[in-house]
């Protein structure tokens, strides 16, 4: 069995290759959500295989705080959260 960080640096190595999730899988033997696992982990999005423009805190909703409050009543006031994706929509008023 591979170790993680080997299985890691395999997988960046064929993304930057150009090879899609299903080609990595393939050649790897492991599961598409095992590749994605670890695109995500190394800071690479699922669309376009590139970094992530912005850094994400994957835990920012694990504890209870008053910012959290904050963003989730402007989720449910002027967002909206499909499959997994959230937007927050304003109108502009003229």
């Amino acid at each position: 069995m591979r170790k993680k960080l080997e299985l890691d640096a395999e997988v960046l190595k064929l993304y930057q290759l150009g090879k899609s999730s299903p080609e990595i899988a393939k050649e790897l033997n492991i599961c598409i959500r095992s590749v994605a696992k670890i695109r995500s982990k190394l800071g690479y999005s699922a669309k376009t295989g590139q970094p992530r423009k912005y850094s994400i805190n994957e835990k920012f909703f694990r504890t209870w705080t008053s910012d959290m409050a904050y963003i989730l009543g402007i989720i449910a006031t002027d967002g909206y959260i499909f499959l997994n994706t959230v937007g927050i929509v304003q109108k502009q008023h003229n």
